[in-house]
């Protein structure tokens, strides 16, 4: 529960933002294109210029507005953790994402206070090196391109594989964090959808690549 907790909280964060720019992006690709051609072609043309760096400027408040939005989602299954259904009604507290990594931050707070500092960091060591593997194993099969490979290592600081949460979630370490790129591995049914189900411990991911 630790580290679904810990992952889940820079994953909801990091989730939001990447699809509130890469909606935005798409939104306004088009005007986008067309004020840079004009720009480009004009170099001393300062309505050009400024038509561009408004074009710019929308699209970044967009993105913006977009990540707002998102971040009342919750992409890693915290509502899972802290919100259960209940088992007669079925039904939930709702409580909102804010609520839910409250609970969260309290919960890794309480762990790593109670487990101390020389523990925890050995046990993300130990998980940095298993997720290094991963990787790397793959980036050298050829299941993930170099940007791929450099795009995992950058993304997150405390990584686990949430998909136990739900099986039909992500293939592994690579398509969990890329954007849909896939070189010759099986496709998750869903594309980074907020993850739910019975949560499970991801360790046992980890641990079956290793040698």
């Amino acid at each position: 529960m630790y580290l679904n907790c810990k992952h889940g909280l820079e994953r909801n964060e990091a989730m939001a933002r990447k699809f509130a720019k890469t909606k935005a992006e798409e939104e306004f690709k088009a005007e986008l294109k067309k004020a840079q051609k004009t720009a480009t072609a004009n170099p001393n043309d300062q309505d050009a210029a400024d038509a561009l760096d408004d074009v710019k400027q929308r699209m970044n408040d967009r993105e913006e507005e977009l990540y707002l939005e998102n971040r009342e989602k919750d992409y890693s299954g915290l509502t899972d953790i802290f919100d259960p259904k209940d088992k007669v009604t079925g039904d939930r507290l709702d409580l909102t994402v804010a609520e839910l990594e409250d609970e969260a931050k309290k919960y890794v707070k309480r762990f790593e206070a109670e487990v101390g500092v020389a523990d925890v960091t050995k046990l993300w060591d130990n998980i940095h090196e298993l997720n290094n593997y991963s990787l790397r194993k793959s980036y050298l099969s050829g299941l993930i391109s170099k940007s791929q490979y450099d795009s995992v290592k950058q993304m997150y600081q405390w990584y686990v594989p949430l998909r136990g949460f739900n099986e039909e979630v992500a293939g592994d370490v690579y398509t969990y964090v890329t954007r849909g790129e896939t070189r010759n591995q099986q496709h998750p049914k869903r594309k980074h959808p907020p993850l739910a189900k019975t949560r499970v411990n991801p360790l046992p991911n980890r641990r079956r690549i290793m040698p």
